[in-house]
């Protein structure tokens, strides 16, 4: 038996249309090709869909992954003082970093990868804290200041990173940390203004001594970095 065909009578131009019971098209053939014009096209049990894309009007299932971003730190931030001054207790930053949703809303998350490495020659127990703050345009949930620091602002109520025993203030002690961990995630609407993280580390609270840290980045992307999961809802 031979194939059964359909066209268009006559040249080119001429088109087949199949059309529902109210009279509009619902296949209508080109001289290549044809389009699908409406209803429900039911559901594909099997088979492969190749080339084209998904319009902008498609929906789809919330949680889908939009991006994912790495970024490094380019360079090292280092901080060495004695306790009480400047440099030897307050909080500095080590990294203003940002991100650019690639659509209005949308759940961002952020891990940061952190390459420490702390020194000190103190005669009591100390660590180093951190901090966070999250700002944008567009976030409607998540944007905060001095994120894991208590609200008194006293020298140890930020997030502890490592703790060492005392030392003998005759000799040095450091402490590297490699880690990874999960910022607080935010929510845009709106619009896709950029999401600044800033970043700040605060020395041990040595009660007398030297104390410093060092936050390692380099141009060939190998120690501190961030990364961003943009995801719809």
């Amino acid at each position: 038996m031979g194939n059964l065909i359909i066209k268009g009578k006559g040249g080119a131009g001429n088109k087949l249309i199949i059309q529902d019971q109210a009279g509009a098209a619902v296949l209508t053939t080109a001289d290549s090709g044809a389009t699908f014009s409406g209803g429900n096209i039911g559901t594909v049990t099997a088979g492969t869909i190749n080339g084209g894309s998904i319009g902008s009007s498609v929906a789809m299932p919330a949680g889908r992954v939009l991006n994912i971003s790495q970024q490094w730190l380019s360079s090292d931030t280092a901080v060495f003082g004695t306790h009480g001054t400047s440099n030897g207790q307050q909080w500095a930053t080590f990294w203003t970093v940002s991100y650019t949703p690639t659509q209005p809303s949308v759940k961002v998350y952020a891990i940061l990868h952190p390459w420490l490495r702390v020194w000190a020659n103190v005669t009591t127990n100390n660590h180093i804290n951190f901090r966070y703050t999250i700002a944008g345009s567009n976030v409607s949930d998540g944007a905060g200041t001095n994120i894991g620091q208590q609200s008194n602002g006293g020298t140890v109520d930020g997030m502890i990173w490592g703790d060492w025993g005392a030392n003998s203030a005759s000799y040095w002690r450091h402490s590297t940390h490699n880690m990874m961990f999960s910022l607080r995630g935010v929510t845009t609407s709106g619009g896709t203004g950029a999401i600044t993280y800033t970043l700040d580390c605060q020395n041990p609270n040595a009660i007398n001594g030297n104390c410093g840290w060092r936050m390692y980045g380099d141009s060939l992307k190998e120690q501190t970095s961030m990364i961003f999961m943009e995801v719809e809802y």
